[in-house]
C-alpha cells in the first residue's frame, strides 16, 4: 500500500507515492513503510532512497527534519537534488 512522500527544501518541493522511504538518520539509517507509527526525527546529510510500485529514486539531503505519520512522510531539509547513481553505497 503506497503513501505519500513529500520533501521540502526552501526552493523547491517534491511529492511522491512510495512503498518504502530509507532515510539517513542521525543514529543511523531507517526504512519508512505505509502506516508506520508517529515518528519526528532529525536527518543527517546523505541519500534518500524511494521504493514505488514501478521505480525507485534517490536524492541527496542536508540536515533536517523528518515527520511521520501512518498515510505520509514529510522531510524538511536545508537542500536536495536528485542523485541519477543508483549503484553509489
Amino acid at each position: 500500500m503506497p503513501f505519500e512522500m513529500e520533501l521540502y527544501s526552501l526552493r523547491k518541493k517534491l511529492v511522491k507515492k512510495a512503498k518504502k522511504v530509507v532515510v539517513p538518520g542521525l543514529e543511523g539509517d531507517f526504512a519508512v513503510l505505509a502506516r508506520h507509527a508517529p515518528l519526528i526525527a532529525a536527518v543527517r546529510p546523505g541519500r534518500i532512497k524511494v521504493e514505488a510500485e514501478k521505480f525507485e529514486e534517490y536524492y541527496n539531503i542536508g540536515f533536517g527534519l523528518m515527520m511521520v505519520r501512518p498515510e505520509k512522510t514529510i522531510i524538511v531539509t536545508e537542500e536536495f537534488y536528485e542523485d541519477k547513481n543508483k549503484n553509489q553505497a
